[in-house]
């Protein structure tokens, strides 16, 4: 995950076999996510990453359970149990009769339909919070738009997630603001990140999942509404 082999926006999966779930039949395989920070709870692209993987690889060495799939004809899609850190998530992944070069043909992930996932029950703590930021960390768009505070959310889908829109941020036009390059957003999100990460009262408020304390993390993942 870390450079020079990867880079900080890399994420990565590592397949589990054996698992409390896997075990007593109630998922298919397991996987801890990781980044370039540790683990993660929960991530949506590598879930549908991982289905169409896990359809496509017909290693029974890799993913023991690939063949004990329960296919719908009617829909084409093969749904399987992929057991998380945050629990047991059920995707979806339509499929497609492919025919190689040696003649065989096999039932593999159809790159034309998208995949579809059901998380773990999911929740919003907070809703248009106003969050200060000290004068010494406002980043220039900041400055300039004269606010002290920004409104966030903080919601729950197996990981914690933090959404601002952009335009909280100083970035009068959001997204298609003119003139800004990557960075400067960036320099925006790693600072609010950073002060969130730094509130301790803050996180123990609403970084908190109710009933499963190891999903507690501070990590949080910043999103932007356009």
């Amino acid at each position: 995950m870390l450079e020079p082999r990867g880079h900080r926006d890399m994420y990565g999966a590592l397949l589990v076999h054996e698992t409390e779930h896997v075990m007593d039949g109630t998922a298919d395989i397991g996987v801890l996510f990781l980044h370039n920070e540790g683990y993660s709870t929960m991530c949506g692209h590598a879930t549908i990453a991982l289905g169409r993987f896990l359809v496509d690889t017909h290693d029974t060495d890799i993913f023991p359970a690939r063949k004990e799939l329960p296919y719908d004809a009617a829909s084409q899609t093969l749904t399987l149990r992929l057991h998380a850190p945050c629990g047991v998530v059920t995707v979806s992944v339509p499929t497609t009769h492919r025919r190689f070069e040696d003649g065989t043909e096999r039932l593999m992930a159809d790159p034309e339909r998208a995949v579809a996932f059901t998380s773990v029950p999911s929740f919003a703590p907070l809703i248009d919070y106003s969050f200060p930021i000290p004068s010494a960390r406002r980043w220039p768009q900041l400055k300039a738009s004269g606010r002290e505070s920004i409104n966030i959310s903080i919601a729950y889908g197996g990981a914690f997630y933090l959404l601002v829109d952009a335009k909280e941020l100083g970035f009068a036009e959001g997204l298609r603001t003119k003139g800004i390059e990557l960075a400067d957003y960036d320099i925006a999100t790693r600072t609010v990140k950073a002060l969130v990460e730094a509130d301790e009262a803050f996180c123990k408020r609403y970084l908190r999942h109710p009933e499963e304390e190891d999903l507690s993390f501070l990590f949080v993942a910043l999103v932007f509404l356009v």
